[in-house]
This record gives C-alpha cells, structure tokens and sequence, in this order.
C-alpha cells in the first residue's frame, strides 16, 4: 500500500473506511473543455465584449481591453462547423451578438440580444486576414459583411469602439483570433 505519496497528484491516503483522494493543480480532461472563446482583434489585441457587462437587449458590442471577464466569452454554436450560427455570450447564453434591428446596412452596429435565430445573428468564419495570419474573417449569413472595429477616427485608439458590419478589405481591425 501506498501512505503519503505526493507530488503532481497531491496526496493519497488510504484508510479502512475509506479512501481519501487529494489532487492539486488538476486541469480537467481535453474533452471537458470549455466552447466558450475570447474573440481578440490581431491589430490591437482588443477583445469583443459587452458594453459594461450590460446584458440588455440592443447594448453595444465594444473592443476592449481583454481583461478575461465573463461578458468577453463567447460560443460560435455551429454543431457540424459548416454554415452559419450564432454567437452566444457566457453571461448569459440566452443572448447572442447580433446586428441592431437586423440591418443589411453596412456600418450597421452590433449589439447583444435574445437569441432567435434571425439573420443578424447568424455567423461564419473562415481564415482571413493579414497573409500568414492566424485570425479568422467572421462575416454575417445574410448580408456577407464581415465583423470589425468601427473605423470611426474618434475612436482611436479602439478602445471602446463600437462593432460594426463593413464590406470585408482583409485588414487586422476585420481579423480575429480566438483564445
């Protein structure tokens, strides 16, 4: 029998009642992953969050500074990885990224609302981008438009910036990576 062992499985002990099991700095399994993922633009590594972590119908969807917080999590729920899908929120997985009023209109700004599988909160993603990247192009189901930051030079540098929908140029503000 073993008594006192240690090391990266911590500590086993074995009584006659019972057995005692201890694990330190454990990860789960591969497999019991978490599907949620920071979105982060290549160029300015900023992260696609929530306004304020406001879980409100129609509150914007910013960049900024990744900070690891709940509201910048996010799960593309596309089962078979082929088509398009929507992007959910882990504050609160009954809401999803979605184009304000389901707009067509480029420019139109993205926003968090209840999932409903209407055309604006419907995604795909490809690689794309900066030649030798590893981002990925995200663009909108109905209207073909890609995801990026708001080029609005008010809001340089980023931080805070609204996204929006824009024809896709391949640039790093339209280019993501997931981690």
């Amino acid at each position: 029998m073993y008594r006192g062992v240690t090391g990266l499985i911590g500590r086993l002990t074995v009584g006659t009642a019972a057995a005692a099991l201890c694990i330190t700095n454990w990860a789960p399994p591969a497999s019991a992953a978490s599907p949620f993922v920071t979105l982060h633009t290549r160029q300015v590594n900023l992260c696609l969050g929530v306004a304020a972590g406001n879980m409100a119908n129609g509150t914007a969807i910013i960049s900024y500074t990744c900070n690891g917080h709940i509201d910048q999590q996010w799960e593309h729920i596309n089962p078979d990885g082929f088509g398009y899908a929507p992007w959910r929120n882990m504050t609160n997985t009954n809401k999803c990224l979605a184009l304000a009023g389901n707009s067509t209109s480029r420019g139109a700004r993205m926003v968090i609302w209840d999932c409903n599988g209407t055309p604006g909160q419907l995604w795909n993603s490809a690689p794309g981008g900066l030649p030798g990247s590893e981002g990925l192009h995200i663009w909108n189901g109905e209207t073909g438009a890609a995801m990026g930051l708001e080029l609005d030079p008010g809001c340089w540098p980023f931080l805070g910036c609204d996204m929006q929908q824009d024809n896709y140029t391949g640039n790093a503000w339209q280019n993501w990576v997931l981690s």
